[in-house]
C-alpha cells in the first residue's frame, strides 16, 4: 500500500490535536493490536525531530480511529519551521507508512 500524503501545522501556542479515521473497502477497520508512531524528520530520513507514538501516550487507538495529540509546550519548544513526517503502524513486527507529508510550525 503506498502511503497517501499528509500535510500539517503546528501552531505555538496551540496543541496539535487531530483525529484519523482508518478505512478500507469494507468500511472503519478494526485497530486491535496495532501501534501507530508519527515521526518528524528536518528531511526524509535525516535527523530525528520528535516521535509521538501509541508506546508513549501521544497516539491513542478507538475502534477505527487514531488521535494524535502533541501539547503546546512541546510545539513552543521546536526551533524549526520545516520538517517532513510519516505516520506507520506496526503488527506483529512489521512496519506500514500509512501517511507521509511536510510539517510547518507556525506562530
Amino acid at each position: 500500500m503506498a502511503a497517501a500524503s499528509w500535510d500539517i501545522e503546528l501552531e505555538k501556542g496551540s496543541d496539535f490535536d487531530t483525529t484519523i479515521l482508518l478505512e478500507d473497502e469494507n468500511g472503519a477497520m478494526s485497530l486491535n493490536g496495532y501501534a501507530f508512531d508519527l515521526k518528524i524528520w528536518d528531511k526524509p530520513r535525516g535527523e530525528l525531530r520528535y516521535t509521538a507514538s501509541t508506546s508513549n501516550g501521544k497516539i491513542t487507538v478507538f475502534g477505527a480511529n487514531i488521535r494524535i495529540v502533541i501539547p503546546d509546550d512541546e510545539v513552543d519548544a521546536f526551533t524549526w519551521n520545516r520538517g517532513y513526517t510519516e505516520i506507520a503502524w506496526e503488527i506483529s513486527g512489521s512496519r506500514t507508512k500509512l501517511l507521509k507529508g511536510t510539517v510547518r510550525v507556525i506562530e
